[in-house]
């Protein structure tokens, strides 16, 4: 799906994915259905997950991986196209 990559950042080994912006587009349109479905369920974790694949990832994205603009615009587009879902489909 990706290819995973290791960076030294601050004395600490950091991971990245290397996803590519189609499929950040889903990730981040699906999670959004994640946090909806289940956060009355067990908020710390839904917000825990939120927080590791949109905040954390698009860091890494930023800071270590190449596409960034792609990456990020995809990963900002599935959000959209979540929130105004009504008969729309990008892909």
């Amino acid at each position: 799906m990706g290819y995973c990559s290791t960076h030294g950042f601050l004395g600490k080994q950091i991971i990245t994915e290397n996803y590519s912006p189609f499929r950040r587009y889903f990730r981040s349109r699906n999670s959004m259905e994640i946090l909806r479905r289940y956060f009355w369920n067990n908020p710390k974790l839904v917000l825990n997950f939120w927080y590791n694949l949109h905040i954390k990832a698009n860091l890494k994205i930023i800071l270590f991986e190449k596409d960034k603009i792609n990456k990020l615009k995809y990963g900002f587009l599935g959000t959209f196209d979540w929130f105004f879902r009504k008969g729309f489909r990008r892909f």
